[in-house]
């Protein structure tokens, strides 16, 4: 991850084509092996390289191409709407069996569950409401999502103060936007 936001800040989106290859071969050398190859590293570098190869052949603007780079990398929201709706899912279960509440179905809380997932892992809550809201077109659920993905948010910055995506990009060995100069066109945040 690191590497493709790296891609994506210092090089326009650009990636070189080799990366989806080899990338594809070491990791299925590992895999075969009975190795690790991490959570989700290989799948985001693979998906990067070729959103951004394809924006490379067709000559595609620096903002369409790092786009399709970040599209490449996804892999962050499935994870997360999943798990969020089979959290929210047994929560809403475990609601209904003890005191039934009309209207607040296991299902009801499964839609909520993933608003909430998405908005507390990837820091963005604005994304997480509407994109839930636009699925399911039920107004009655955006207030309960924007009270989930509020709380979702709150704890996670308890717990981490860096979302899923940043994390891995500060805690890596490597100059990131938080070491920018002040001159910088991409960072308004000086140099530390």
């Amino acid at each position: 991850m690191p590497e493709v936001m790296d891609a994506i800040y210092y090089n326009e989106g650009k990636i070189r084509p080799v990366v989806a290859a080899v990338k594809s071969l070491t990791s299925a050398i590992s895999i075969g092996t009975g190795g690790a190859v991490g959570r989700e590293g290989p799948i985001i570098q693979i998906g990067a390289s070729f959103g951004s190869t394809i924006g490379q052949i067709i000559h595609m603007a620096r903002w369409q191409r790092i786009t399709l780079v970040a599209a490449g990398a996804g892999g962050i929201f499935s994870p997360s709407l999943y798990k969020g709706a089979t959290l929210g899912g047994v929560f809403g279960a475990l609601v209904d069996a003890v005191h039934p509440v009309a209207g607040a179905t296991p299902g009801t809380f499964a839609i909520v569950g993933m608003a909430a997932m998405v908005g507390g892992g990837t820091g963005v809550a604005m994304t997480a409401v509407t994109m839930i809201f636009e699925v399911t077109r039920d107004y009655g659920i955006v207030m309960p999502m924007i009270l989930a993905v509020a709380f979702s948010i709150g704890v996670r910055r308890v717990l981490s103060r860096e979302n899923i995506y940043s994390s891995s990009w500060w805690s890596a060995d490597t100059s990131s936007p938080r070491r920018c100069t002040p001159t910088c066109s991409w960072c308004a945040t000086p140099a530390k």
